[in-house]
């Protein structure tokens, strides 16, 4: 319960839950692309912010963390795959779009880093807007989970 309270509070004080506001304000306006079908569109995007971390006030096993993981992917669709004792791939389909990111753990916290992706305009470091949200709403489901496990 302990360490639940300090989970908690460290969730609130990174803004996972009044982050959503700060994440469009630094988008930049539209860039131009080539879509899946050939043709050049028009995107709204946004600054890839590697990595997206989180840290853990107290420390948890690599199992907790593990498990945090893994049951946060589904909840907004990511697909998990376990790479190796501290690393674990989340894919993300959503329409023609495609992301995968890395999410690397310890016992003390995670950090989430681009990977690969389709379909979402990768140029001079920039992605479509909604990247980001999707990468925050990760990893505060992680979070959330950190909490509840305990």
């Amino acid at each position: 319960m302990k360490t639940s309270l300090f989970i908690l509070a460290a969730v609130i004080a990174t803004g996972l839950f009044t982050g959503r506001a700060a994440l469009a304000a630094d988008a930049k306006p539209q860039s131009t692309a080539v879509n899946g079908d050939g043709q050049t569109v028009t995107v709204k995007v946004t600054p890839i912010i590697d990595p997206v971390t989180f840290t853990v006030p107290a420390p948890v096993s690599l199992a907790k963390m593990k498990q945090a993981i893994l049951f946060a992917c589904p909840v907004h669709g990511w697909q998990a795959k376990v790479v190796d004792d501290h690393t674990v791939t989340a894919t993300l389909n959503i329409r023609k779009h495609k992301i995968m990111v890395q999410i690397a753990y310890d016992t003390k916290g995670f950090a989430i880093t681009y990977k690969n992706s389709f379909n979402l305009t990768v140029s001079d470091n920039s992605i479509h807007r909604n990247y980001r949200n999707w990468v925050e709403n990760l990893r505060g489901d992680i979070a959330k989970n950190l909490i509840s496990l305990d």
